[in-house]
């Protein structure tokens, strides 16, 4: 039961995380506010894992990492939060979260020649055309709204996700390792935008009600909680039954960027939510597909130290 309960959190975190930070963003925060909170928290949360295990480190993963910490860590992250000032929450879990499989299969096609089965393929083709709709809606808007930009920058963000994803199941990082390094070098990586920028933090002049509900759920709940309650469900319940629950994450999403901010849902954002939801059922539990574990690990290609 406490397995199921960790999913449910993970879901819930995950499904409201773009209206959270919309509704941020749309107030006093920018971008790199909300990246340092959520990856500098989350760094100093994995920081005593990692100064405990870097001996154990391979050598080429610390280094490696760098590259991880863009693709999982600050990378993913900005580009998601930077397309929430555009887009509503719904199209931000649809074109993230909800079209990863679809960019897993394509990198693990070109980089290791792998194609999916035709029940696989129904799956992700129901998830392509959802994001299709949803940009052709975004299109047709364009004449009196920028949707479209957000949409591309969450395309983008998924993108990276589904790229470290398929490295780090090819390689047989480990994944506790991985989170570590992702999160500290994320964290660094997030103050020193910040610090570079030539626009002024607003964390100061924000009220402090605001950053410290900011804190907690971007730096403890997205940061560190969600890494964490995510590996414990997959362990204890398998990658397929976990998938069942993350399908609902698009759809939520859709209902709590109206609650929480008040994002308009339009019949074609609503039907192309319900078939990107559909397609992550289809490609994720019965076909099988995992983006962690759809193909099996080659052992020569293992990170050694």
């Amino acid at each position: 039961m406490n397995a199921y309960g960790a999913t449910v959190a993970v879901v819930l975190l995950a499904s409201s995380a773009p209206a959270v930070t919309r509704l941020s963003l749309t107030h006093h925060l920018g971008p790199l506010d909300l990246v340092l909170l959520r990856c500098g928290i989350g760094g100093l949360v994995f920081l005593p894992f990692l100064l405990i295990h870097w001996r154990q480190l391979p050598r080429k993963l610390a280094v490696t990492g760098l590259a991880l910490a863009f693709l999982h860590g600050w990378g993913m992250h900005l580009t998601a939060i930077a397309g929430l000032q555009f887009s509503p929450a719904s199209h931000a879990s649809a074109l993230g979260p909800g079209f990863l499989p679809v960019w897993v299969m394509l990198w693990r096609r070109l980089g290791y020649g792998a194609a999916p089965d035709w029940r696989q393929t129904l799956g992700l083709a129901l998830i392509a055309m959802g994001a299709l709709m949803l940009l052709g809606y975004s299109s047709w808007t364009s004449f009196d709204s920028r949707i479209w930009i957000g949409d591309l920058f969450f395309l983008l963000s998924s993108a990276l996700a589904a790229a470290y994803l398929v490295y780090v199941q090819q390689h047989e990082v480990d994944p506790m390792q991985a989170a570590a390094l992702v999160a500290v070098y994320s964290g660094i990586v997030g103050g020193l935008l910040l610090l570079a920028s030539p626009a002024s933090s607003a964390l100061w002049t924000t009220p402090a009600s605001e950053v410290l509900t900011q804190a907690i759920f971007q730096g403890l709940g997205m940061g560190a909680c969600a890494v964490l309650l995510a590996s414990y469900a997959t362990r204890q319940l398998g990658s397929q039954r976990v998938a069942v629950f993350f399908a609902a994450i698009p759809v939520l999403s859709m209902f709590l960027g109206r609650a929480i901010v008040g994002d308009g849902i339009h019949p074609h954002e609503a039907m192309a939510v319900v078939l990107v939801s559909s397609g992550i059922l289809i490609a994720s539990v019965l076909a099988g597909i995992d983006p962690a574990k759809s193909a099996p690990f080659s052992r020569n290609n293992r990170i050694q130290s």
